[in-house]
């Protein structure tokens, strides 16, 4: 049988023995009790994340400058706020910044600096 990867739901039709037998015994009893909505694994309270983003897509494409400008203030007001509180609530500082670029006819690039304030102001600079 071949197993398709479109939709979790077409997990389903094949037995226990054909996923056992496709992907081992872990891993095949797994995908048969998942694709039923059956997991025994226990809740795990989420840790903290590693890190604060924040970001915008434009489909259309940015063609203004100062159309750029606005969304560049108003994420690094955003950001800013996202540090203040992992800084009141988890008391963790950002020590680093990653800028990163998706050009439609460029692919992609990112840098990335040392983050001496969360200002956005400074972010901006």
């Amino acid at each position: 049988a071949v197993v398709s990867r479109h939709q979790a739901s077409e997990l389903v039709k094949f037995t226990q023995a054909d996923l056992v037998s496709r992907y081992g015994d872990k891993t095949g009893n797994w995908i048969y009790h998942i694709a039923r909505g059956r997991d025994s694994d226990p809740v795990k309270h989420r840790a903290m994340v590693k890190q604060s983003a924040c970001s915008k897509n434009f489909p259309q494409g940015i063609k203004k400058a100062d159309e750029l400008k606005k969304w560049l203030t108003g994420l690094s007001e955003e950001l800013e706020e996202r540090l203040a509180f992992e800084l009141s609530d988890n008391r963790r500082v950002a020590t680093q910044f990653t800028v990163g670029v998706r050009l439609k006819s460029a692919g992609s690039t990112s840098v990335q600096m040392p983050l001496t304030s969360s200002s956005s102001d400074v972010i901006m600079s």
